[in-house]
């Protein structure tokens, strides 16, 4: 009797781990790279599998022939156009606002940067930036996981340039970040996104902004443009802000507002409308060293 009851529980529980077994299979998540042990020999693509489908940049030689995503971050001629408007980065200090996957920082290294702080809010993100720091050697970046807003109201530490691409247009305070730069860093280049009425008002873009409102920040009166991410918030492979909605500006507004806050020597380039993303453009902005007359601030904030 005994041995039949013992017979009737090992079936009973070979039956349960069937079943579990074909839960698993028919309705549980597939295990990600991430979660699995990996049993190929070392190569840089099995790292960048790691994040597979998640990456927005393709790499330069010798990594080239890696399959990952497909924008040249890594040698983007507009911050190539920027470096040499700042007449090089060689010994600066900097400070690098959503480095995404690294792409940006790689180059301030190969210019000869002294140190990059580089701050990412994404977790993804920054453990790519993580990835890329090792497999391409950048022993002069730390990348810092949090964010550079909070970074820059609480830190003491200034820095010969500020880098910050592809991030105004994600912040809820847009200008706020521009007085926040301008306190710590005595250059910036600064690739953005920005709210032209005559674009922005296409059926493409008009169920995307909400109605803008006037808003001050030290002084500077501007327009905000709030914008929705959608249901793009949701997807793994979304890079935009931290909030549902951010918010912003007209071209005029960035320019003035580096103005007011310091910056005004202003060069601009790359000036583009977007079909899908809308109207954007790089600049360098710098301090003067000697106060600048009325004249030429007037013309940085035309150009």
């Amino acid at each position: 009797m005994e041995r039949y009851l013992q017979a009737i529980k090992k079936r009973s529980l070979h039956a349960i781990d069937r079943i579990k077994n074909s839960y698993y299979l028919l309705f549980a998540p597939h295990k990600r790279p991430l979660s699995q042990y990996n049993q190929e020999h070392p190569h840089p693509q099995q790292m960048i599998n790691l994040f597979e489908n998640e990456w927005s940049s393709c790499f330069p030689f010798p990594y080239q022939n890696l399959k990952a995503g497909i924008y040249p971050l890594f040698e983007d001629r507009r911050l190539e156009w920027g470096i040499q408007q700042l007449g090089g980065v060689g010994n600066k200090k900097v400070i690098e606002l959503g480095p995404l996957e690294g792409g940006h920082s790689y180059m301030l290294q190969k210019h000869g940067v002294s140190s990059v702080t580089a701050l990412e809010a994404n977790p993804r993100a920054y453990l790519r930036c993580l990835l890329i720091k090792e497999m391409m050697k950048l022993d002069r970046i730390n990348f810092l996981f949090g964010d550079f807003n909070q970074y820059l109201t609480i830190s003491s530490e200034k820095f010969d340039l500020c880098l910050a691409s592809g991030v105004l247009y994600h912040m809820k305070n847009p200008i706020g970040l521009l007085a926040l730069i301008a306190e710590k860093c005595q250059e910036l280049y600064l690739w953005t996104q920005y709210y032209d009425p005559l674009i922005c008002s296409q059926l493409f873009f008009r169920s995307k902004f909400l109605k803008p409102y006037h808003n001050e920040v030290e002084g500077f009166k501007h327009t905000l443009y709030p914008f929705k991410y959608g249901a793009s918030r949701s997807w793994s492979t979304f890079i935009g802000g931290p909030a549902q909605t951010s918010c912003w500006l007209s071209r005029e507004d960035i320019l003035n507002a580096l103005c007011h806050f310091g910056f005004t020597q202003i060069e601009v380039n790359v000036e583009e409308e977007n079909p899908l993303h809308g109207p954007c453009f790089s600049l360098v902005a710098k301090k003067a060293s000697a106060l600048i007359t009325s004249s030429v601030v007037d013309s940085a904030i035309l150009a």
